[in-house]
Formats: C-alpha cells, sequence, structure tokens
C-alpha cells in the first residue's frame, strides 16, 4: 500500500484522513503534536516555530505566521533566498491546483501567498516571475493600454439592481446578466456584476450555482463580466464573520478562484472598498471593453492606489 507514511511506525497509509485516524487511535497523538513533531516548521523572519492550527496542509505549507510577516521578510532577506522561495510557493500553487494558468492578483490577495506587486518587486514584472517556472499568469499586469477619452458614456442599469450606482447619463433597462453596461454604439459586451460585502458572500457561497448559469449567458453572448465589490478583501471576511448566522467566509472566496479558471479571461473581481471607488472606476472598465479583459484590472488599480 502507497501513500503516506506514519513516522511514528512507517505504516502507509492512501489518504490524510485515514493517517490521522490511526496517529489518534494507535499512537494517542492529536495531530498537532504529530505535525509539529514529525515536522517541526520555523518562521523564516522570526526563527521561531510555527503553531499547529488546526489544519495539516495549512500548517505543512507556512512559514510564517501572518502575512505582514511574510511581507516583511520579502522585503528584508537576501534576495536569491526570497525570489527562490517565492517561485517554489508560486508553483505549488499551480501544481496541486492543477491549473493552466498561474493565478491573478485578487486570487494571491485571498490566500496565504505573495501578491502580484509583490512578485513585481522581485523579479521586475509577474509575468518574469511566472516565465521562471514556465507558466502563464491567468491576467497581464505589464500590458499597455491605450489612452482612454470617456465622452459622457449612457450606462445601461438592469432594472433588478436595488442599490444603483449614480451615473451622469444613465437610463434603467432589463439585463440578460449583470447590472451594468453601456448603451448604444459604445456597447462592447462588457459588463459589471456590482456586489455589496454580504452580496458576495451570499452569491459565491450558497448562490454559486445560479451565478454559474449567469456566466453561461455571458459567455453565449461572447460577453466579459467584471464583478465589482464595494468593500476590502479584508472587510469582507470580517463583515461575514461578524453575520448572526455564522458561515465559512473562506468557501465565497474559494468558488470566487475557481470561477476565474473555469471561465478563464471572461470574469475579473475588484474590491473596491466603497461605493464612491464603484462609481468612479465602473465607466472606465466598461469603457476600455475588450483591451481590459486580459489585464489585471485589480493589480493595476491596487498598484495605482485607487482601490
Amino acid at each position: 500500500m502507497g501513500g503516506l507514511e506514519c513516522k511514528v511506525c512507517g505504516e502507509k497509509f492512501p489518504t490524510q484522513k485515514e493517517l490521522h485516524k490511526h496517529i489518534r487511535k494507535e499512537h494517542g497523538l492529536y495531530c498537532a503534536d504529530y505535525y509539529t513533531q514529525y515536522y517541526p516548521k520555523v518562521n523564516l523572519l522570526t526563527g521561531r516555530p510555527i503553531p499547529y492550527r488546526g489544519n495539516a496542509d495549512n500548517y505543512l505549507s507556512e512559514d510564517f505566521f501572518n502575512k505582514e510577516e511574510m511581507f516583511a521578510w520579502i522585503r528584508s532577506a537576501p534576495k536569491t533566498e526570497v525570489s527562490e522561495w517565492m517561485l517554489n510557493r508560486l508553483k505549488s500553487r499551480i501544481e496541486e491546483k492543477k491549473l493552466k494558468y498561474a493565478p491573478s492578483h485578487a486570487e494571491l490577495e485571498t490566500i496565504f501567498m505573495p501578491s502580484c506587486i509583490d512578485y513585481e518587486l522581485i523579479f521586475g514584472s509577474y509575468e518574469n516571475a511566472c516565465s521562471k517556472i514556465g507558466a502563464e499568469p491567468l491576467l497581464k499586469t505589464n500590458k499597455k493600454l491605450p489612452g482612454l477619452k470617456l465622452k459622457n458614456p449612457e450606462i445601461c442599469i438592469d432594472t433588478r439592481e436595488q442599490k444603483p450606482l449614480e451615473f451622469k447619463n444613465s437610463k434603467t433597462i432589463a439585463l440578460a446578466f449583470a447590472d451594468y453596461t453601456l448603451s448604444g454604439d459604445e456597447y462592447n459586451y462588457t459588463y459589471v456584476d456590482r456586489k455589496s460585502g454580504s452580496d458576495f458572500l451570499g452569491t459565491f457561497g450558497k448562490q454559486i450555482k445560479r451565478f454559474e448559469k449567469e456566466m453561461d449567458k455571458a459567455i453565449g453572448m461572447d460577453s466579459f463580466v467584471y464583478v465589482v465589490v464595494e468593500e476590502s478583501i479584508e472587510s469582507v471576511k470580517s463583515g461575514g464573520n461578524r453575520l448572526k448566522k455564522s458561515i465559512n467566509v473562506e468557501y465565497p472566496f474559494k468558488n470566487m478562484r475557481e470561477i476565474m479558471h473555469k471561465y478563464p479571461r471572461k470574469i475579473q473581481f475588484i474590491f473596491t472598498g466603497s461605493r464612491l471607488s464603484s462609481q468612479k472606476i465602473i465607466p472606465y472598465l466598461l469603457g476600455f471593453g475588450e483591451d481590459l479583459w486580459d489585464c489585471d484590472a485589480y493589480f493595476t488599480l491596487r498598484k495605482k492606489g485607487l482601490v
């Protein structure tokens, strides 16, 4: 029998679940005791032991207690050491999740990984980092865009939009999907689906199948969808934790990451931080149209401090 080996007795098991059951029953060890004893992890920044926090996979992949320590280490450790670690983390993520493309900035910001901005800091660009491991990024971070002059475009707002944003020139009509698009000759198959933080948690939680049907409609019309969330990632997570009925706030983010790879270069997620930021950004997202579909818009906006 191949698989996972018990470090206490050498017996092998096909799944992690069976291994954990064995070490508890036969050796009287909790997972925390087993992994910290046989797979000790040390914080790369502080040199202190990393605590086991309830999940073996997370423990084995962690090199820091939190993201702040990770960022501090990236900016202070020898560059050769940092670059090797960052490439290994990126390659492992792609292989473990069997991804065709390297993750986007929105994906990386929701997991314990360096962001595209960090990869740019060390490698000059996220594309350079991806090329070193033979990967192609899902969305481009170094594409130069043409200039865009918005001439007060008319924005169509879906009749089902419950809290519509205000624009100088708009009209309300029934859209097949999403909440906003351009009207008339300026229509370019680009749509925006606005979400509050709680909307995001609901849509990409229990309502994920319904959203996938909406995306299938968009794909059928050769269209692109931006999901614009009017809160930050941190605010969405903390808001979910404050709900009366507790939910696993990581589940909607997991679905978000999977959706981006299920519909590659047909959907992007942007966390703006506020309704005002969403209101300012949406006309530009719609106006650029197809020129922006393969670009990492969230990366660009984050880098410029606009969200």
